[in-house]
């Protein structure tokens, strides 16, 4: 539906933005505005807790009906909104996550982000069995993101 509307992509490639970007359109916004009360490393001091404490809270809610075990997984998309005061709001989650690179960002992240959840589940729940050549999830399946080494997960990062 957001694809169709008049102004999608207007301001940033599939009206997504990477952690990054937007932290320089707060450096921007803070070098404009010298009352702003924004933190100086407003992404990683203000943003990213936030967002991360919401992911919690909506995983909170429903934990009794999630299933855990070793034998499956499942990958939750959560959508955000950064409002004119810079504040994220959760819109929604998404239990069956579309998985297009719609954009130059998706391209990036969403091959990383299969290799990565496939460490954390297949990975760990299928070990190397004694005798077999040692797995070194560092040198293979490269998906390069600016700020992350390969060997760091960025799942991790964020439950």
């Amino acid at each position: 539906m957001q694809k169709n509307a008049q102004n999608y992509g207007k301001f940033e490639d599939g009206n997504q933005l990477s952690f990054s970007d937007l932290q320089r359109i707060v450096a921007q916004q803070e070098a404009a505005n010298l009352e702003s009360k924004l933190p100086a490393e407003y992404v990683k001091s203000y943003l990213y807790p936030r967002v991360k404490e919401q992911i919690k809270l909506s995983l909170e809610s429903v934990r009794r009906k999630l299933k855990v075990g070793k034998a499956f997984f499942e990958l939750f998309g959560y959508d955000f909104i950064i409002d004119g005061e810079f504040n994220p709001w959760l819109i929604e989650v998404n239990t069956n996550p579309c998985l297009e690179e719609s954009s130059k960002l998706l391209e990036k992240y969403i091959p990383r982000m299969v290799n990565d959840m496939l460490k954390l589940t297949v990975d760990v729940a299928f070990p190397a069995r004694k005798g077999q050549a040692q797995y070194k999830p560092a040198t293979l399946n490269a998906f390069p993101v600016a700020g992350y080494g390969n060997d760091e997960n960025m799942w991790e990062k964020i439950c």
